[in-house]
């Protein structure tokens, strides 16, 4: 069942699958949260809540969401920031799974990591 993370300038389109800790599944440009279909059985089945989710203008998400660059394509930052609203959402926190501009996103308002 499709779930819908609304964001300040739109809604997620979301499939939420399992209990346990978060996982969220974020596909690349031009496809959708299908891509991922194979993994979700198996994160749920090995104790993860996985949310695998449709990028801002592709498959079940709105369309028309304002860029944070002023232009019409969306930027790693955009994909960050709705992750961000994503994870907080479902009360992260999270693993993030991301392909191409979803594996790439960075929040310029978050310091990354240091392992």
């Amino acid at each position: 069942m499709t779930e819908y993370v609304t964001l300040e300038h739109g809604q997620l389109a979301c499939d939420v699958v399992g209990d346990g800790p978060l996982v969220v599944l974020s596909h690349g440009m031009g496809t959708v949260r299908h891509d991922f279909r194979h993994l979700v059985g198996p994160l749920a089945d090995a104790g993860y809540r996985v949310v695998n989710v449709d990028m801002r203008g592709h498959g079940e998400s709105s369309l028309d969401w304002p860029s944070v660059t002023g232009k019409a394509a969306i930027s790693r930052t955009d994909v960050a920031e709705d992750l961000l609203g994503v994870i907080r959402h479902f009360c992260g926190p999270a693993v993030i799974v991301g392909h191409s501009l979803s594996g790439g996103s960075r929040s310029p308002r978050r310091r990354p990591r240091s392992w």
